[in-house]
């Protein structure tokens, strides 16, 4: 059943986190994610100490069962919720196909995989608080579930206060400065954990580390909401809350070992040590969203005139001819990077750039870009995930050409081999 839980969790979070958007203007995502954080943060607060109270009064089943009824509420709203539809005349997106682009463009976004890696090993680190507690509760501090429900809303208060002093902080310090202050604290207070065996130090620490994971897990939240358009938002986000589960349930795993081998205060002080040893080597990785705006609004290309295609024929092939002087020849290979890592981004599933042997006349260099997508829909697709900054980068590396816009060919697969294993080979 916690396997249950868990996969609901999966499915409900990615959603849930993309609708913020949905629900407030761009300048007030980064409050919106703090808003939306602090909910739950506020049921962390309450739903332990109640939880506790409920199983010492009526016992664990009426606990699960009346937290089982609460979400009737959530479906309630999520019902009379009038989302603004989004309208498009592009083919609905395959599920793996669509799950594919998203693990794709995760592996071509620089700016994503920062995210990934400052809250994947800022979890990892800090997930004693939450595997480990429990021991520390009844095992070193002798206190029972309501007592340990209280205690670890201390975690969720902490969190709930964090809200309240963010803005504040947020208008005396940059983003990633609070990043770090944030994850310095919270290793300050796994360290008091490690030391300290007494119930007010404990729950005073425990308050630390509510509002420092409430702070680190906001401002990478943010980060994802701004460094991704909305075509990939909820892919992205799956993405991240994967990288954190998993980094969660690896952390559980590993200080458990650590613990188990060597006691709980000496796993609660190697994951403040090790916290403070990443935050040291990640400290150079800046969250680029959260700097300075990002222009990712959807650029608009001009659409293909109509074709006698279906949408699922395929695969397309595109192939763009350059003309480049031999003074930008350099330059235009360089450029040319940057413009297949978009393309890979946004769904090609290959993508190569060939020079041609022969000289159209002295001084001038022919290339061929070509790029291959799974169908002619994936192709359409494309056109309508290029962002403004992508169309940036590609007037740069199309300003470089001596014809300016290079000349395009789209070219669909004439037939497709399906024949044996033993066909192809004595064919």
């Amino acid at each position: 059943m916690s396997l249950v839980l868990g996969v609901g969790a999966a499915l409900n979070a990615p959603a849930w986190q993309a609708s913020v958007p949905d629900l407030v203007p761009k300048d007030q995502i980064a409050a919106g994610v703090a808003l939306n954080s602090a909910g739950f943060n506020v049921s962390r607060a309450i739903g332990p100490a109640l939880g506790g109270l409920v199983v010492g009064w009526l016992g664990a089943t009426w606990a699960f069962a009346l937290n089982a009824v609460s979400f009737v509420g959530v479906l309630v709203v999520l019902k009379g919720w009038k989302r603004q539809p989004v309208i498009t005349d592009l083919p609905a997106e395959r599920f793996i196909a669509a799950m594919k682009v998203g693990l794709r463009y995760t592996r071509h976004r620089k700016a994503l995989q920062v995210i990934l890696l400052r809250g994947g090993g800022f979890v990892f680190f800090g997930g004693p608080v939450f595997s480990l507690l429990p021991t520390l509760a009844i095992h070193r501090l002798n206190l029972g579930s309501t007592g340990f429900g209280l205690l670890l809303g201390c975690v969720g208060a902490g969190a709930v206060g964090a809200t309240l002093i963010l803005p504040a902080l947020k208008a005396r310090i940059s983003p990633n400065a609070l990043l770090a202050v944030a994850t310095s604290t919270f290793a300050g207070g796994l360290l008091v954990l490690a030391f300290v065996v007494h119930i007010l130090p404990v729950a005073l620490a425990l308050l630390v580390c509510g509002a420092g994971w409430l702070s680190v897990l906001s401002t990478c939240n943010t980060g994802v909401q701004l460094s991704v358009p909305s075509w990939v938002r909820a892919r992205a986000l799956g993405v991240y809350i994967t990288v954190w589960g998993g980094a969660m349930a690896s952390g559980a795993a590993f200080w458990g070992v650590v613990g188990e081998h060597w006691g709980i205060h000496a796993a609660f002080a190697a994951a403040g040590i090790g916290m403070l040893l990443i935050l040291a080597l990640t400290a150079r990785m800046k969250i680029q969203a959260l700097e300075g705006p990002m222009d990712l609004s959807p650029h608009r290309l001009e659409p293909h005139s109509p074709q006698p295609i279906h949408p699922d024929e395929g695969p397309i092939l595109t192939v763009l001819d350059y003309l480049v002087p031999e003074a930008r020849k350099e330059a235009f290979q360089k450029a040319m990077r940057e413009v297949r890592r978009i393309r890979i981004r946004d769904g090609a599933v290959r993508w190569s750039l060939f020079q041609d042997l022969t000289s159209p006349e002295p001084g001038l260099f022919r290339f061929s870009e070509s790029f291959l997508s799974s169908s002619w829909g994936e192709h359409l697709r494309q056109h309508h995930r290029a962002t403004v900054e992508d169309r940036a980068v590609f007037r740069r590396a199309y300003g470089l050409s001596a014809e300016g816009r290079p000349r395009i060919r789209h070219m669909v697969a004439a037939w497709e081999d399906r024949g044996s294993l033993l066909d192809r080979i004595f064919e």
